[in-house]
């Protein structure tokens, strides 16, 4: 019975005496963390990902490990734990720009708009200078643009639920997708931009395949043309962005062949052929493009510039008159034939006065007036020339043009002096 009692308690010492040498050998949270540095600078991810975690465990301030932590969830393209982390980091230092950045980063590729907006608000309010102020201030109207895009589209995704072949609401919620996705792409956040870019070629492909078959089969053909086109259009835009030209005019002139009463079809193909230097076929397409819309300033420039390029002087100088005819409030087409006046040798008294009647438009235009004051110091006709110059100080104030003007007008002054002397 002795015996007994005296292994047990033997047991039981040994027992609290191995509990008492492991807690001695624990290793601390510091101890964790740079063991887990260390074995990330070996490359062995998955170990120091232990660590990394058993130190936050222990000692969850320890704010050097979330970044690391981060780091490795990014690796293992695990992106919910790395929102978590990121979380816990943001609610640990709330003013630290580097987490937030890159959780409205995963929120936006998670389509979580409204929880990527409101940090992008807070980091506009906190921003150190004005130039990331802009910045941030510049992405948070585009996500409020997205905000209110994403409204409709979740609307328009309910409705595809209930009818999945409704050729319309694919058209519809797959141009919506690519106009948000395209938003993304441009301020740099491509793959959230990708992903949606993605989900809009699916349904506008849909789209395509439901209307040509509604076609085929001849059912309300004409309103399925008329939405045909407008699904190459928009597959022709997609075909844009990795500027697959041949593509895409392949597919804006299909648009056309179902629908050719669109200028906009036309216009974009101009451009198209333009970009490529295919200037017949750039100066034809927006020909077409004046004659379905002769009101719309923007092709009489864009035909002026494909002339120009063809070494028609005569067919710019028309587009371009024609531009300001239907731009009543612009003297920018006169200002751009004034410059070309000068490019090929014009008389310069007609140069000046295609700047006046621009000025005559635009009264306040710095530019014009300092383009005016020079070709008038050309003709020595100073006094005119300063006073010119004089109302670009007024109307320039604050931008280069004041300071282009007080040079011009001291160089004038002493051009003056020299020549009286």
């Amino acid at each position: 019975m002795k015996r007994l009692l005296h292994q047990g308690i033997l047991r039981s010492t040994l027992l609290v005496l191995g509990a008492l040498i492991a807690f001695g050998c624990a290793k601390s949270a510091d101890d964790l963390y740079k063991d887990g540095l260390v074995e990330l600078e070996k490359g062995n991810i998955e170990i120091a990902r232990q660590r990394l975690e058993a130190a936050l465990e222990q000692d969850p301030d320890l704010m050097s490990a979330y970044r690391h932590l981060a780091r490795i969830y990014g690796l293992q393209n695990e992106t919910d734990k790395l929102i978590q982390t990121l979380e816990r980091w943001v609610e640990k230092q709330p003013f630290e720009s580097t987490p937030r950045r890159q959780l409205a980063a995963l929120y936006l590729q998670k389509s979580r708009f409204e929880e990527a907006l409101k940090i992008y608000e807070d980091l506009a309010a906190s921003a150190v200078n004005e130039q990331e102020k802009e910045a941030y201030q510049k992405w948070v109207g585009m996500l409020q643009r997205a905000q209110e895009r994403q409204v409709e589209i979740k609307q328009l995704e309910a409705q595809l639920g209930q009818e999945p072949d409704n050729p319309g609401l694919n058209r519809e919620l797959g141009a919506l997708y690519f106009r948000v996705g395209q938003n993304f792409v441009v301020t740099g956040q491509k793959e959230p931009g990708k992903q949606l870019l993605q989900r809009s070629h699916t349904l506008l492909e849909q789209a395509k395949n439901l209307l040509e078959t509604q076609i085929a089969e001849e059912r309300e053909v004409a309103s399925a043309r008329i939405e045909l086109a407008s699904v190459y259009f928009e597959l022709g835009q997609h075909a844009l962005l990795p500027a697959d030209a041949e593509q895409a005019i392949g597919l804006f002139e299909k648009a056309i062949a179902y629908r050719p009463d669109q200028p906009k079809y036309y216009f974009v193909l101009s451009q198209l052929h333009g970009n490529r230097k295919e200037y017949p076929q750039a100066i034809a397409a927006v020909k077409k493009a004046i004659r379905l819309d002769p009101e719309t300033a923007l092709y009489y420039e864009a035909l002026s510039r494909y002339s120009l390029k063809a070494e028609d002087q005569k067919e710019c100088e028309a587009a371009l008159r024609q531009a300001d005819q239907v731009s009543p409030n612009s003297g920018n087409y006169l200002f751009n034939l004034a410059v070309l006046y000068e490019k090929w040798g014009r008389d310069r008294s007609d140069t000046m006065q295609l700047l006046e009647k621009a000025l005559e438009k635009e009264p306040e235009n710095a530019q014009y007036r300092f383009s005016l004051a020079g070709f008038l110091g050309q003709e020595k006709r100073y006094k005119e020339s300063l006073a010119e110059l004089r109302e670009v100080l007024r109307v320039g104030a604050g931008t280069r043009w004041e300071s282009l003007a007080q040079q011009m007008i001291e160089k004038t002054e002493t051009l003056m002096q020299s020549e009286s002397e």
